[in-house]
């Protein structure tokens, strides 16, 4: 951040969510959120890998929240559905595509095309 002034200006200016100023010494998600926010400004063609990303922060609460996270509650189908609003493996999908990842196919079509390939260089 310190080779980068007008990032370290833009995360000053931000505050996390418990309204304190942001902590950019640790990359956590408000500081990636906040540093999507900043690239948004002068490439408006990750608008919307910041508004889908915006979209999961419910998600992000849910896993904090459960085993895998900080606390013990439960998470099922239906609680996702109840916080997300919309089709969450398309808006997954829709965001891969933006950041350049082929989903068309499942991963081990990738895995046995690629090792097909290297098996026929040897």
């Amino acid at each position: 951040v310190q080779n980068y002034p007008a990032l370290k200006a833009f995360l000053e200016q931000q505050k996390a969510p418990n309204g304190q100023p942001l902590d950019y010494s640790t990359v956590d998600v408000p500081v990636l959120m906040a540093c999507l926010r900043f690239l948004t400004q002068s490439m408006l063609s990750y608008a919307d890998v910041h508004d889908i990303l915006q979209g999961f922060e419910p998600l992000i609460n849910l896993r904090n929240r459960s085993i895998i996270g900080h606390g013990f509650e439960g998470v099922s189908k239906d609680i996702v559905g109840k916080v997300y609003e919309g089709d969450l493996l398309e808006d997954l999908r829709t965001l891969l595509v933006r950041i350049g990842l082929n989903v068309s196919e499942g991963p081990f079509v990738q895995l046995r095309r690629e090792l097909r390939r290297r098996v026929e260089k040897l």
